[in-house]
Protein backbone atom coordinates (compact mmCIF):
# COMPACT_ATOMS: atom_id res chain seq x y z
CA UNK A 1 0.00 0.00 0.00
CA UNK A 2 3.07 2.16 1.08
CA UNK A 3 4.71 1.57 -2.32
CA UNK A 4 1.23 2.84 -4.05
CA UNK A 5 0.78 5.58 -2.30
CA UNK A 6 4.08 6.90 -2.97
CA UNK A 7 3.61 6.47 -6.39
CA UNK A 8 0.93 8.63 -6.55
CA UNK A 9 2.14 11.01 -4.13
CA UNK A 10 5.62 11.25 -3.33
CA UNK A 11 5.41 13.54 -0.86
CA UNK A 12 2.93 11.54 1.11
CA UNK A 13 4.01 10.00 4.82
CA UNK A 14 3.14 6.67 5.51
CA UNK A 15 3.16 5.53 9.21
CA UNK A 16 3.05 1.88 10.29
CA UNK A 17 0.81 1.36 13.48
CA UNK A 18 2.10 -1.29 15.77
CA UNK A 19 0.94 -3.00 18.61
CA UNK A 20 2.37 -3.07 21.63
CA UNK A 21 4.82 -6.86 21.89
CA UNK A 22 5.70 -6.21 17.99
CA UNK A 23 8.75 -5.73 16.99
CA UNK A 24 8.42 -3.80 13.54
CA UNK A 25 8.01 -0.80 15.63
CA UNK A 26 11.39 -0.54 16.57
CA UNK A 27 12.46 -1.86 13.32
CA UNK A 28 11.00 1.35 11.35
CA UNK A 29 12.43 3.79 14.34
CA UNK A 30 15.95 1.68 14.37
CA UNK A 31 16.63 -0.85 11.66
CA UNK A 32 16.37 -4.02 14.71
CA UNK A 33 14.03 -6.28 15.62
CA UNK A 34 13.91 -5.73 18.87
CA UNK A 35 10.02 -6.36 20.67
CA UNK A 36 9.03 -4.68 23.70
CA UNK A 37 5.77 -5.43 25.77
CA UNK A 38 3.18 -7.83 24.84
CA UNK A 39 -0.05 -7.77 23.46
CA UNK A 40 -3.41 -9.41 25.13
CA UNK A 41 -5.97 -8.08 22.40
CA UNK A 42 -4.81 -8.29 18.48
CA UNK A 43 -3.96 -11.49 16.81
CA UNK A 44 -1.27 -11.52 13.68
CA UNK A 45 0.02 -8.29 13.99
CA UNK A 46 2.03 -8.87 16.45
CA UNK A 47 5.39 -10.51 15.05
CA UNK A 48 9.01 -10.57 15.32
CA UNK A 49 10.19 -10.67 11.72
CA UNK A 50 9.84 -8.38 8.35
CA UNK A 51 7.57 -9.99 5.93
CA UNK A 52 8.33 -10.23 2.25
CA UNK A 53 5.39 -7.70 1.40
CA UNK A 54 6.58 -5.47 4.26
CA UNK A 55 10.56 -5.33 2.74
CA UNK A 56 11.73 -2.70 1.22
CA UNK A 57 7.86 -0.38 2.03
CA UNK A 58 8.80 2.95 2.07
CA UNK A 59 7.36 3.78 5.75
CA UNK A 60 8.30 7.08 6.39
CA UNK A 61 7.31 6.89 10.80
CA UNK A 62 5.68 4.14 13.35
CA UNK A 63 2.98 4.48 15.81
CA UNK A 64 3.06 2.01 18.73
CA UNK A 65 -0.44 1.53 20.28
CA UNK A 66 -1.41 0.22 23.65
CA UNK A 67 -3.99 -2.52 23.85
CA UNK A 68 -6.46 0.02 26.09
CA UNK A 69 -5.79 2.19 23.06
CA UNK A 70 -7.12 -0.34 20.79
CA UNK A 71 -9.87 -1.38 22.88
CA UNK A 72 -11.01 1.87 23.59
CA UNK A 73 -10.93 2.74 19.49
CA UNK A 74 -12.65 -0.30 18.62
CA UNK A 75 -15.59 0.10 20.89
CA UNK A 76 -15.98 3.93 20.07
CA UNK A 77 -15.83 2.57 16.59
CA UNK A 78 -18.78 0.52 16.78
CA UNK A 79 -20.54 2.60 19.16
CA UNK A 80 -20.63 5.93 17.42
CA UNK A 81 -20.26 4.78 14.11
CA UNK A 82 -21.80 1.28 13.62
CA UNK A 83 -18.82 -0.12 12.02
CA UNK A 84 -17.95 -3.68 13.81
CA UNK A 85 -14.23 -4.03 13.77
CA UNK A 86 -11.27 -5.96 14.81
CA UNK A 87 -8.38 -5.01 16.74
CA UNK A 88 -6.09 -4.35 13.76
CA UNK A 89 -8.98 -2.11 12.74
CA UNK A 90 -8.59 -0.19 15.74
CA UNK A 91 -5.20 -0.21 16.32
CA UNK A 92 -5.01 1.53 12.57
CA UNK A 93 -7.67 4.05 13.67
CA UNK A 94 -6.57 4.97 16.87
CA UNK A 95 -3.07 5.57 15.10
CA UNK A 96 -4.22 7.53 12.55
CA UNK A 97 -6.11 9.84 15.24
CA UNK A 98 -2.90 10.02 16.58
CA UNK A 99 -1.54 11.16 13.73
CA UNK A 100 -4.02 13.47 12.56
CA UNK A 101 -3.55 15.08 16.21
CA UNK A 102 0.33 15.76 15.14
CA UNK A 103 -0.31 17.01 12.16
CA UNK A 104 -3.38 19.30 12.71
CA UNK A 105 -6.69 20.61 10.87
CA UNK A 106 -5.74 21.14 7.21
CA UNK A 107 -4.43 17.83 6.60
CA UNK A 108 -5.61 14.71 4.97
CA UNK A 109 -4.74 11.09 6.80
CA UNK A 110 -5.96 7.62 5.46
CA UNK A 111 -6.38 4.22 6.73
CA UNK A 112 -7.00 0.58 6.05
CA UNK A 113 -9.99 -0.81 7.92
CA UNK A 114 -8.81 -4.53 7.54
CA UNK A 115 -11.09 -7.22 9.92
CA UNK A 116 -14.33 -7.49 10.74
CA UNK A 117 -15.14 -8.16 14.30
CA UNK A 118 -16.71 -11.34 13.65
CA UNK A 119 -13.60 -13.05 13.95
CA UNK A 120 -12.72 -11.54 17.39
CA UNK A 121 -15.87 -12.85 19.30
CA UNK A 122 -13.79 -14.71 22.18
CA UNK A 123 -11.11 -12.43 22.06
CA UNK A 124 -11.65 -8.89 21.38
CA UNK A 125 -14.99 -8.37 21.77
CA UNK A 126 -14.96 -10.60 25.07
CA UNK A 127 -15.42 -8.97 28.00
CA UNK A 128 -14.30 -11.40 30.23
CA UNK A 129 -11.26 -12.25 27.89
CA UNK A 130 -10.24 -8.19 28.21
CA UNK A 131 -10.33 -8.41 31.73
CA UNK A 132 -8.88 -11.77 32.10
CA UNK A 133 -6.04 -10.65 30.43
CA UNK A 134 -6.04 -7.18 32.96
CA UNK A 135 -7.57 -4.72 30.49
CA UNK A 136 -7.85 -1.48 32.29
CA UNK A 137 -10.15 -0.13 30.48
CA UNK A 138 -12.82 -3.29 29.97
CA UNK A 139 -15.77 -1.35 27.54
CA UNK A 140 -18.87 -0.52 28.77
CA UNK A 141 -21.95 0.87 27.23
CA UNK A 142 -21.43 4.61 25.53
CA UNK A 143 -24.44 6.09 24.55
CA UNK A 144 -24.36 8.44 21.60
CA UNK A 145 -25.92 11.99 21.28
CA UNK A 146 -29.50 11.54 20.85
CA UNK A 147 -30.84 12.97 17.55
CA UNK A 148 -33.60 15.44 17.33
CA UNK A 149 -34.90 13.46 14.42
CA UNK A 150 -35.30 9.75 16.48
CA UNK A 151 -37.22 9.80 19.51
CA UNK A 152 -35.96 6.36 21.63
CA UNK A 153 -33.21 5.60 23.90
CA UNK A 154 -29.57 7.24 23.12
CA UNK A 155 -28.12 4.16 22.13
CA UNK A 156 -26.45 2.97 18.80
CA UNK A 157 -28.07 5.56 16.38
CA UNK A 158 -27.43 5.18 12.72
CA UNK A 159 -26.83 8.46 11.37
CA UNK A 160 -29.26 9.74 8.74
CA UNK A 161 -26.42 9.16 6.26
CA UNK A 162 -23.69 6.45 6.60
CA UNK A 163 -20.43 6.73 5.56
CA UNK A 164 -20.99 5.34 1.99
CA UNK A 165 -24.28 7.64 1.51
CA UNK A 166 -26.66 5.63 2.00
CA UNK A 167 -30.02 6.03 3.63
CA UNK A 168 -31.57 5.08 6.79
CA UNK A 169 -32.63 1.24 7.25
CA UNK A 170 -35.34 0.42 4.94
CA UNK A 171 -38.76 -0.86 6.69
CA UNK A 172 -38.80 -3.30 8.82
CA UNK A 173 -35.64 -3.65 9.20
CA UNK A 174 -34.05 -4.63 12.51
CA UNK A 175 -34.04 -0.89 14.70
CA UNK A 176 -30.49 -0.94 16.36
CA UNK A 177 -32.70 1.22 18.86
CA UNK A 178 -35.07 -0.76 19.87
CA UNK A 179 -35.57 -2.31 23.34
CA UNK A 180 -35.08 -6.33 21.58
CA UNK A 181 -31.53 -5.22 20.87
CA UNK A 182 -30.14 -7.01 23.28
CA UNK A 183 -30.86 -10.35 21.90
CA UNK A 184 -29.02 -9.28 19.08
CA UNK A 185 -25.31 -9.95 21.19
CA UNK A 186 -22.87 -6.93 20.30
CA UNK A 187 -25.68 -4.70 19.56
CA UNK A 188 -26.59 -3.84 22.76
CA UNK A 189 -22.45 -2.25 23.24
CA UNK A 190 -21.57 -5.13 25.44
CA UNK A 191 -19.82 -8.13 23.81
CA UNK A 192 -21.66 -11.71 23.68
Amino acid sequence: MSRYLKEQKPLCRTVLADPMGSALYNWVKTGTLKSEGASAVTEGIGIGRVTANLEGSPIDDAVRIEDDEIVRTGYQLLHREGLFLGGTSGANVAAAVRVARELGPGNTVVTILCDGGHKYLSRFWSRDYLEQKGSSRTPTRQPAARSRREPGPPSLRRPARDALGAGRPRAGAPDPGHPDRARRGWLDGRPP
